[in-house]
């Protein structure tokens, strides 16, 4: 089996296992947008999230930590106002997401920790990750360089992502709770492009988007205190 692929059929997954696939995408135009997507599989159920920020932007957020787990070998998710699928287009060389959505609007950070609150919108992907790069070997999985192409949609607004779009796919696996999101410090050169951030399945983190030294632009991931408890997936 490639290790792009699923690894546990749900019924293992309801016995302890943990499978996440989390995927994210940098536009470096004059207009920076940054994208930020997971699917995570526990014993729990499916979670999900869809991050979209950029400067002079709301941060726009589509979340759902109560989706139930989809069939094997499936990467397709549904619930109410959600449908999402990743699809293992070429294992290793090609992945992409679709979703269509409800999220919502927010116009401050702190409120994603507080409230949750913002204004509703419809929002949906068709975007494709393409490898550009070595693979890159975790404790529990890989991460993959990758161009990406597609679209964006927010409202009423398209926004279009070139193969000038970085980004990368991170693919875990293994038993016991999941461990979190990956935990990454960039250094800045400057203040933050932008900022984001995500509660979901107990778990709370910063999501920004920097710019390190070397010009680069890339993702910081830091760990919050838990709104919700300990997760238990």
């Amino acid at each position: 089996m490639h290790p792009d692929r699923r690894h546990f059929p749900t019924d293992d997954l309801r016995s302890g296992a943990y499978e996440s696939w989390e995927l994210e995408a940098v536009d470096p135009t004059s207009r920076v947008v940054g994208l930020a997507v997971g699917l995570v599989l526990t014993r729990a159920g499916a979670w999900w999230w869809t991050l979209v920020c950029g400067t002079r932007r709301p941060l726009v957020l589509v979340t759902d930590d109560e989706v139930p787990l989809p069939g094997w070998p499936n990467l397709e998710i549904r619930s109410s106002g959600l449908w999402a699928e990743v699809g293992i287009n070429e294992p290793g060389e090609h992945l992409s997401v679709d979703l269509e959505a409800f999220g919502v609007e927010i116009d401050e950070v702190d409120d994603v920790f507080g409230s949750g609150r913002g204004v509703r919108c419809p929002v949906g992907l068709d975007v494709e990750w393409h490898r550009s790069g070595k693979v890159e070997s975790l404790d529990d999985g890989h991460v993959v360089p990758a161009r990406v192409e597609g679209e964006i949609l927010v409202g009423a607004e398209r926004i279009e992502l070139t193969l000038a779009t970085s980004g990368s796919w991170a693919h875990r696996f293994g038993t016991g709770p999941w461990p979190g999101p990956r935990s990454r410090t960039e250094p800045a050169s400057e203040a933050d492009v932008a900022v984001g951030g995500l509660v979901v399945g107990g778990w709370a983190w910063r999501n920004d988007l920097v710019r390190r030294p070397n010009g680069v632009l890339s993702w910081r991931s830091v760990l919050q205190p838990r709104r919700d408890g300990p997760p238990d997936g």
